[in-house]
């Protein structure tokens, strides 16, 4: 009995918030692409219902390719359960060669 009120309210669940569940190279999908100056722009489109944390976001470059960050410019955030969250999709890298 109390495993068929379980299954039952987990098939509610899933029939109320969705069950779809996105894998990472669907939720977080970056791109490139060279502005009009010559600057390599940087973005990530993030897919429905997905935001980014603030306070994990960062940017590096690897190795000596010669490509600096040149500045960045984060989008307007909101406030998730106390910490900011970028709720649209960002483009927020411009790189220099």
């Amino acid at each position: 009995m109390l495993k068929r009120l379980l299954l039952t309210a987990l098939v509610s669940c899933i029939t109320l918030f969705g069950s779809e569940f996105l894998m990472p190279e669907e939720a977080f999908r970056p791109s490139v692409s060279v502005t009009k100056n010559g600057d390599i722009a940087a973005k990530i489109d993030l897919g429905n219902h997905i935001y980014l944390y603030k306070s994990k976001l960062h940017a590096k470059i690897l190795g000596n390719s010669g490509i600096t960050i040149k500045h960045i410019t984060l989008p307007e955030g909101s406030d998730h359960e106390g910490q900011t969250v970028f709720m649209e999709s960002p483009n927020f890298i411009e790189l220099a060669i």
